[in-house]
């Protein structure tokens, strides 16, 4: 499997401005709705919590038409699933994805079955005889080796760019319509690089994320492991600003820079330092209250909630003393330590991390 380790999300969707609770009083019989803070559905969405993220959006006294999205494809029987591309076969194979991400975050089903019941739908739409499958691994080694390689080759033959593979623990392709590459100087920690950054355009799939939050926040790109940084295009404006300059070229240039020069370093490792070098070079807080609201140690699988929570744990020994400082108003005065305590514990690696609990 392809494990995006340099997948990033796309901070200029992202820009965290973490609100005061407030609550608005209906005429209707006086029922108390929270106003909708976006941070906190956003919140839910990163760490893969879809139907918490529904019940909050229906305990909001706005967003109705989100609400009525949701009840369309995840609760109206029958579902109204989303015509995800133009292309007629595209479209088709993106339907049994759509259907694995309903079991997975909709109705809970445990990834292994679900994974099952995907391979088993994806062979015979592609027309691959099925083997026999005594264990999980097998059916994860008949995906890899059999309906990764169909999926590519009908995808493409299409027209298509396609990138498979696993996304934070759960399968979801990457399907657009064009690559243009571009030079970008990249500074770092460790130097100064060159890379190539192919700008990816009309996403037709962006994996379960920009899926289950109807393409409000997904990957914004990710490394290749041969050192070519690839960006979903969001408009040459952005080129010049920090969520592009920043939150992405600096974030993956990191991941190249790591694949050069550590050998089989793990998801979670790989996110850990990458967001250590955007706080370093952070003109705002945004990344950082990102990285706060997608913390999670709970599913050590979702790379980027548990690198955040190892970031925040190891920041918070450095500036407080203390384990998990989840109180944002202690962080708020706190920029310039976080950017050189960041730069202390990228220098400490692997101090901190999954390499030296495994050590």
């Amino acid at each position: 499997m392809i494990d995006k380790n340099g997948l990033r999300y796309d901070l200029s969707i992202l820009k965290i401005m973490l609100l005061f609770t407030y609550k608005s009083y209906l005429p209707n019989g006086g029922i108390i709705l929270e106003v909708y803070d976006k941070n906190k559905y956003f919140g839910f969405i990163l760490q893969g919590k879809l139907i918490e993220a529904v019940d909050y959006l229906k305990n909001c006294s706005t967003n109705q038409r989100l609400i009525e999205k949701y009840h369309n494809l995840y609760e109206a029987n029958p579902r109204k699933l989303l015509k995800m591309s133009r292309n007629k076969t595209v479209n088709e194979i993106l339907v049994y994805f759509q259907e694995y991400y309903y079991d997975i975050f909709w109705k809970k089903i445990d990834e292994d079955t679900a994974r099952k019941t995907l391979t088993y739908g994806l062979a015979k739409k592609l027309e691959i005889k099925l083997s026999e499958f005594n264990t999980k691994e097998d059916v994860q080694n008949f995906y890899d080796e059999k309906i990764e390689p169909a999926l590519e080759k009908t995808v493409t033959k299409e027209g298509f760019f396609y990138l498979g593979g696993v996304t934070q623990g759960h399968l979801g392709p990457y399907i657009w319509q064009t690559t243009e590459p571009s030079t970008f100087h990249v500074e770092l920690p460790g130097g100064e690089y060159d890379y190539t950054v192919n700008m990816m355009k009309g996403f037709n799939s962006r994996s379960w994320m920009a899926y289950i939050s109807f393409g409000k926040i997904g990957a914004g790109g990710w490394a290749s492991e041969d050192g070519t940084l690839n960006c979903v295009w969001k408009g040459e404006r952005r080129l010049k600003k920090s969520v592009f300059q920043v939150d992405f070229l600096k974030h993956e240039a990191q991941h190249a820079y790591d694949y050069e020069h550590f050998e089989n370093m793990s998801a979670v490792d790989l996110e850990y330092r990458a967001k250590l070098v955007q706080l370093i070079y952070a003109v705002n807080m945004d990344s950082f209250k990102t990285f706060m609201l997608e913390a999670s140690k709970d599913d050590p699988e979702n790379c980027h909630s548990y690198a955040s929570y190892l970031l925040i744990n190891n920041l918070s020994k450095k500036i407080f003393d203390t384990d998990f400082q989840s109180d944002m108003k202690k962080w708020k005065s706190k920029k310039q330590k976080i950017s050189a305590s960041a730069l202390k514990l990228l220098n400490e690696y692997p101090k901190g991390t999954e390499k030296e609990i495994r050590i």
